[in-house]
């Protein structure tokens, strides 16, 4: 070794960070998150949270599921996204979809207890669409 090998190259064009923020329906702000979450591109990503939780979203959804690296400051991201969302009482959930490059992270760091994870933004939906309804039954339950 000659010292001045990196931990991670370059980045290829697949690799670049990008970041949406798409209003979905019923309420429900959605993060798309693809490629190298780094020191690099991480401040993008509480960015968006913020634009997303200023529409006064009824939940907000980060999908990483497209996302090929994630690093400590990515992580500290989300926890910063967790604490944003706990501030303005908006549930966040974190869509892996069995995704290792994310999964791991959470993993080793023990985050992995600390989000709502799900497989899909399509579950997401399905889940709080069936939270009104399961509180109704409650009701009539009494």
């Amino acid at each position: 070794m000659d010292g001045t090998s990196k931990v991670r190259p370059g980045r290829t064009p697949e690799e670049e960070p990008g970041i949406r923020v798409l209003p979905a329906p019923d309420g429900v702000a959605v993060v798309t998150v693809t490629g190298d979450v780094d020191l690099a591109g991480a401040g993008r990503l509480g960015t968006a949270v913020g634009q997303a939780l200023a529409a006064g979203p009824a939940a907000l959804v980060v999908d990483m599921r497209a996302v090929t690296f994630l690093d400590s400051s990515g992580l500290d991201q989300l926890v910063e996204a967790r604490r944003a969302c706990a501030v303005a009482v908006v549930p966040l959930h974190v869509v892996v979809a069995g995704n290792r490059a994310v999964e791991r992270p959470l993993e080793v760091t023990g985050l992995v207890a600390v989000f709502t994870l799900a497989d899909s933004v399509e579950a997401v939906a399905e889940t709080l669409d069936a939270t009104p309804a399961a509180d109704e039954d409650h009701h009539h339950d009494r």
